[in-house]
This record gives C-alpha cells, structure tokens and sequence, in this order.
C-alpha cells in the first residue's frame, strides 16, 4: 500500500486497502451528487495537527480581535476548488472568463453561459404550456430539480449508460486475482437503477419529460454503441440514432385511425403514473437513462411532453408557435457563433462537431414544418395567427431545401379535424423533444467541460488572478465553492507492491490512470511554455511510499502537451519505431528490448497467457541525467481506443518477468511504476497529450531537485521532437502532409497499434472513461 510520508502511522485498518480506494471521492466531480455534503469524507487530517490542535486549551470566549485575526489568516491557496460547484457562481464564471480572455479562449464560458440561459427558456416553455415539465417542477422538490438543473451543466461524465447490450466482457478484479468474474458491467447497470429508484422515491408527482424506446437515444453522441459491433465508425452516426422523419409520423396515425374516436377527442390528462420513468432534466445533462416506452416499440415516435387537451387551447397553439420560433433563434445562434464549421468562436468539438451539426440540419426541417402548421382551431394548413415560418438558414450556412423528408402542408390540408389535431400534437412533442438542451448541446458540453478541466481549469485555480478574486470573496464563499485541504486531502494513490510485479493487466490500471490525470492541489507547476507548442508540467508535492524496502518513494509527473496536428497524425507517429527516437530519446535507447505478444483473451477466467487485455513485455535502459547510472524499467504494456472521449490510451507497469519472457535484468538499476500516455482529440487539428508516470527511479537521494531537472528534460524532448518530426513531414513534397495511407503503413515496431485493435476487437465500442465516472459515484453513494 502506498500512503503519503508522515511521523505517525495511519490509523489502523489502513493496511487493508484494495486498489478499490483508487477511485474514492478526490476530484471535483465525485461531490456533484452530494452538494458538497461530503467534504469531510473527502479530506483526510494530517495527524500532527490533529494531535498538537487537541492538546491546546480552548479558549472559553471570543474577542473581536480573534475574530480580525482569523479573517485576516484566511488563505484561499489552501483549498481546493470544486469544477462543478465554482462554475454555478456566475461571479466565478465571469473571473474564469476575464483569464481566458487574457489567451484568447473565453468562447468556451461564454458558451457554457448561453446555453444554460437556453435551458431556462425552455423549462419555461414547457411550463407555461402545461407540458410534464410543469408537473415535475409543480411538486414538492422543485428546489432540488432546478439545482440539479443547475448544476449538471457542469459535469463532464455521461451519467448512466444502457448497457443491456453491452456483452464484452469487463476485468475490475486485481491484477493477481485470475479467477474472478469481472464485475464492471453490472457496476454501470447498477447505477443506473440506482438513479432510477432515487428519482421515484422523491416525489410520487415525479413525470418523465420525455420517454424513448429501445431503438433510440436521447443524449447527441457519437460513441457508446452495441459492444459486439466492432469496428464501428462511431463518429458517423448521428445524435439520434433513429431519425423520425414525419412521413413515419403519418404512417402511425393512418394506424391510429382505426382506434377508438373518443380517444383521439378525450379531454383527460393522461395520469403521470402510467408513463415509464426513463429521464427529465433532472438528471445528468448529458445523458438519461433509457428504459422501455409504454407505446409499441415500432411506434417512431413513444414520447409525450404535452397531452392532446393542452393543446386544444387556442391560446397554447398560438404560445407554443411562439415558444418554438425563440427556441430556436436562440439555438440557432448558438449554433452559428459556436458550433458551426469555421465561425468566429468555434468550438474544440472534435469528431462530434459534424454529427452535432447534422442533428441541427433535422432539427431546422422540423421546426420549419411545424411553423406552417395549423393548430387545432384551424380548419386549413395556413400558420391561423399569421406568425412566418422560421428563419431560411439553418446555422449551417444552407438555405431553404427544394426536397425535403418532411410531409407537405398541402398533404395536412385533406386530413379531417380529429387527424389534424392529433398530428399537430404529434408534431409539437417532436419539436420539443428535440429543441430539448440535453439533445441539442449535451455532447458539446461533455466536450467543453472535459477540455475546461484538463486544460484551463488547472492552470486559472493556481492563478494570482483567482486568489484575489476568492480574497474579495471571503472565508465563507470559498467554502461554498472549494474544500479545505490545509491538514491534508485524500490523494487516492495507494496501490500495492503486486501490482507492479504482476505481468497481467485489467480494468483497475485504466480507471487508475484517469485518477492520476485529474487536477489535484498536489500537482506543482514547474513548467510553463508555448513554443514551439503549449506545454505544461507538473510533479507531485508528495512522495507516496510502497509498503516494500526495495521502494524508497513514487513520485508522480505529468505533462500537458498540445500539438497542433489531427489525432490520427500524431498517434500514429507515437506508434512508429523510428519517431519514437526523436521524441523520446530518454526511454528509446539501444538497450530497448522487445520480448513475448499475448493477444487477448475473450472471456474469463484470466492469467498471464490468457489476459483480459493483449499484453507486450519489454525492456527499456533509461538515460534520464548524465550524471546517474541507466535505470532499467521491465513492463508490460497494453493500449486502449475509448469512442466517448475520442482517446487512445497507452500504459504500461514495471513487472516480475520469468525466464520463459526473454527479459534480461541486468541492464541496470532496477526502477518501478506506471507510465500512462492519453491522446485526445480536441479539434480536427489539435491534439493534447497527457503523459503520466507514477514511478520509483530508485535515486541515490529523495530530492524533488533531481526529479524536477529529469521530468523537465523529458518534457523538452517531446515538445522539439515533435516538432522537429512535424516539420519534416510537412516539408515533404510540395509543403503537404503525409497521406493518411502512408501514416497507417508506418512500422508499429513496438506493436502499440496491434494492441489497440486486438483489444477492439475484443471489447468493441466501449468506454472506459464512462466506467470510471459511473464507479465513482457508485463510490459516493456508500459514504
């Protein structure tokens, strides 16, 4: 077990904690769901203070002059901000957005801001129409709803998935625990029926907003599809991933003409507790939980928002025209300034910008055909007040269509009343549905968060600039937005000295990886630069200590690199041999040996020669001062694609390795840990890459000195090796890149892209990143 250094021994019990611990509450989000009500599980007590606090005499009065003396000791650099708590603050927003200002970078808080106004307009429109959303919000919990309203814009995890179909199999078990059955699967289905019965026990009042069947979706992603689908081009598919077009909306209600009449005319609401729950805008901004429609599941269309009695009020048909047309001139300019190819304040989407803009295509068809409705005291096709159809443009620079899926107004003319009405119902439920924020901008959230907390968000809470805006603030508002870490915080870096001895791989050293990648108060900044690319580097204030002789203390480093070529261009000249050499000069040196490839297994029960993930022992002699001897690491590793988050993963952990594997151990002195590459794809032409290692070099002396000039020495490698590989490729013939062709063709010498496609294949379309955030507040929820 790893625990941080101190003169006094942790309480007892410490001593059997499991990797499970890795992923307690230590980061912003785990404290969304409690509101910042387990603060105290998440700090831990430095147990010299605690001691030399307990034994003082306390005093038995307060004086004024005690009181200026605590406020004038008010430190905020002792605490740690919480991300999804600081960005409900406006005022924190606003300060947030002055520092991006200073880089040119304030369109990611500006959008963060227009959409949560999108999102009150709507809840207010469906409100005033009398829609479900009016029941939900009517009840006793309205506070609770609209704070989690509030607050989930701010969240960068989807919060629950379907995984009814997901198959492939999942490894959370130990390294050196073989036999066990992997449990991650049913950890994520566990959740989400948690949040099912969470919800249902608030109010029975409680309505679903909106209810799909099992063929659709209500969250615009462009990953997380059946896992027995290998292969799949994730990022072609569309936000919904079936397209309800209104010629199928008039095939269902020829099918409903043979039903009852007095159905059709009923003027009763339907009760609340006859609908499914699935999700509402209660729920997790970016996803909802997806159950059975009550409907058939061939109907195209199984959700309601508003009955057939709302609507037959004239005043609602004329407000619900109205509310349409502002929806959507809002989202439209959203769209236009924020998500639109080329536009002045384009986001950093990545390859969910293109299925988030053809998800608006049919939005613009359907809100364009519904404003050239009747509504239900109309007799023709005509708009009855006169109001004009919507804007020509769609945001995405195409003007009014010639064809068009949507059914002709002249086609409405010829129904009878009763037909009219119910597909002017019809119509106004699909056009809210879908104007609904969490379909329209929840992908686009999920990315501006996630880029927000791996990037900006570290380097503003370290700046001088929010410690004078939190002074301003006071002691009082620092503690609505921020956690006291002044006698130490849960740092979650325990792990056990078998886990860097055993070759096999699992669940737990991906999930520990994006535990490591997190913004801590225990990262340092020691590097800070922007040519030839922007770089940031950190090292961990604390050594953490491996309950072993032969470890004297593991250091953490990272560093934050991004390079201003596509993923695809980047990763692939990681994975060649010869590339490798350049920008990685300290770890690819002539000693560099490649042993045994174990491809993975499909099932369990695992062990080395049947790994849940495919496995490549090797051998590096490490360079890393001219004044040290080479330090040989001996690893395994693996490498991973995760669709939800657009990210190749690499890692890789020192191991005991037997005769049979052709490792030599005699390079060197012997040094341990974790190494951790992430690629992210933030743009079409911007990567980042977060480089980890978590390691033992086993250095004469523990000095944060030596590490310091080591890690800045690497840092500086990578930055001019990839410039230096970039350069040259595109001083090619002619100035122009390399083709993709000849990129995919390049040796994979150390066989990382071998890996990634025999895990592809193995565990198809799924997402890590998504398991570790569902694990996390499954945490939670036990404190």
């Amino acid at each position: 077990m790893i625990s941080q250094h101190s003169s006094q021994k942790p309480p007892q019990g410490s001593s059997d904690t499991t990797m499970d611990d890795m992923i307690s509450p230590s980061t912003p989000e785990d404290f969304d769901q409690n509101n910042m009500n387990g603060r105290s599980n998440a700090t831990c007590q430095n147990f010299d203070s605690v001691d030399q606090n307990s034994s003082k005499p306390s005093s038995g009065r307060k004086t004024s002059s005690s009181k200026s003396t605590k406020a004038s000791s008010f430190d905020p650099s002792t605490y740690m901000i919480i991300y999804s708590e600081a960005m409900k603050c406006k005022d924190f927003r606003k300060t947030f957005c002055d520092f991006l200002k200073l880089c040119r970078h304030e369109e990611s808080i500006e959008f963060l801001n227009l959409v949560e106004q999108y999102k009150s307009d709507y809840d207010k429109s469906i409100k005033e129409m009398g829609g479900w959303m009016n029941n939900l919000s009517s009840g006793g919990n309205n506070n609770l709803m609209n704070t989690n309203n509030h607050q989930n814009l701010f969240l960068t995890s989807l919060n629950s998935v379907s995984t009814e179909n997901n198959s492939s199999p999942t490894t959370t078990t130990s390294p050196h625990h073989y036999g066990k059955q992997a449990s991650s699967s049913s950890s994520v289905s566990t959740m989400s029926c948690v949040i099912i019965e969470g919800v249902r026990k608030t109010s029975n009042a409680i309505t679903p907003l909106v209810v799909l069947n099992n063929h659709s979706t209500l969250r615009p992603t462009s990953g997380m599809e059946n896992n027995n689908q290998n292969n799949t081009d994730v990022n072609a598919s569309s936000p919904t991933n079936e397209k309800i077009t209104l010629d199928q909306l008039l095939i269902q209600q020829q099918q409903q003409q043979h039903s009852s009449l007095t159905f059709m005319e009923s003027t009763e609401v339907p009760s609340p507790q006859q609908q499914q729950l699935t999700t509402s805008s209660s729920q997790n901004s970016f996803s909802g939980v997806s159950a059975s429609s009550p409907q058939s599941a061939s109907s195209p269309l199984s959700f309601q928002i508003f009955s057939q009695a709302s609507l037959r009020n004239g005043s609602n048909v004329k407000l619900a025209r109205k509310n349409v047309k502002l929806l959507f001139d809002s989202a439209k300019t959203i769209v236009e300034n924020y998500i639109h190819i080329g536009c002045d304040k384009e986001l950093n989407l990545g390859a969910t910008q293109r299925s988030i803009l053809h998800y608006w295509n049919e939005v613009f068809e359907h809100v364009e055909h519904f404003s050239s409705l009747g509504g239900y005291s109309d007799t023709s096709s005509s708009n009855s007040d006169g109001s004009s159809s919507t804007s020509a443009s769609n945001g995405n620079g195409n003007s009014n269509r010639t064809s068009s899926p949507v059914t002709s107004p002249s086609s409405i003319h010829f129904m009878n009343a009763p037909r009219k009405e119910s597909y002017f119902h019809t119509m106004c439920n699909l056009v809210f549905t879908q104007l609904d924020p969490e379909k329209l901008f929840g992908q686009a959230l999920f990315n501006v968060n996630l880029d927000l907390k791996l990037d900006q968000f570290p380097r503003f809470v370290r700046s001088d600039q929010l410690m004078k805006f939190l002074k301003e603030k006071g002691e009082s508002y620092t503690r609505s937005i921020a956690v006291d870490i002044s006698k130490g915080f849960k740092g979650d870096m325990r792990w056990k000295p078998n886990d860097l001895k055993d070759r096999i791989i699992t669940d737990d050293y991906i999930y520990f990886g994006f535990n490591v990648a997190d913004d801590t108060p225990d990262w340092e900044l020691i590097y800070n630069t922007t040519s030839p690319y922007l770089c940031h580097a950190y090292i961990s204030k604390t050594p953490y200590v491996f309950g072993s002789e032969n470890m004297k203390g593991m250091k953490l480093a990272k560093m934050v690199l991004h390079i201003p070529f596509s993923l695809d261009v980047v990763w692939n000249c990681y994975c060649n041999t010869e590339f490798a050499k350049k920008f990685d000069k300290m770890a690819n040196t002539k000693q560099h040996i490649l042993s045994r490839h174990i491809p993975p297994a499909k099932q369990p029960p695992y062990s080395v020669e049947n790994p849940p993930y495919a496995l490549q022992f090797a051998s590096n002699a490490l360079d890393l001062l001219f004044m040290l001897k080479t330090r040989q690491m001996s690893y395994s590793y693996t490498a991973i694609y995760d669709p939800l988050i657009d990210m190749y993963m690499f890692l890789a952990h020192s191991a005991e390795f037997e005769q049979q594997d052709n490792i030599p151990q005699d390079i060197g002195v012997q040094a341990h840990g974790l190494v951790y590459y992430m690629f992210y794809r933030v743009s079409e032409k911007l990567t980042r890459i977060v480089h980890i290692i978590y390691s033992d070099l086993n250095l004469p002396i523990s000095s944060d000195t030596v590490m310091k000039l080591i890690w800045k020495k690497r840092v500086k490698e990578h930055q001019k090796g990839f410039a230096d590989i970039l350069k040259e490729m595109t001083s090619c013939k002619n100035g122009s890149m390399i083709s993709m062709d000849q990129l995919t063709k390049m040796e994979d010498g150390h066989n990382t892209k071998l890996c990634v496609e025999e895990n592809r294949q193995v565990y198809g379309n799924r997402s890590w990143y998504q398991e570790w955030m569902n694990l996390k507040k499954e945490k939670l929820q036990h404190f």
